[in-house]
């Protein structure tokens, strides 16, 4: 991992802007990325493909699913 990327990937787990619902009000969540511990997780919309912010993965310490996170995070 280069030095960007170890950086934007800080970023991307600590700032939550994003994932706070300040800048969106729901994600998009692909076809694939449907399963049903990720529904419950992320609290996904029924008969919908998207979930609504802020996003339950998001805590003070930053992003708690980051690994396992829908593709558009």
């Amino acid at each position: 991992m280069t030095d960007l990327e170890r950086e934007l990937t800080t970023l991307c787990t600590t700032c939550g802007v994003c994932c706070n619902g300040v800048m969106f009000a729901y994600v998009e969540v692909a076809p694939d990325e449907l399963r049903p511990e990720t529904r419950r997780r992320l609290q996904v919309l029924d008969g919908e493909k998207r979930f609504t912010l802020p996003c339950r993965g998001h805590a003070l310490e930053g992003c708690q699913v980051y690994e396992d996170r829908p593709h558009i995070c």
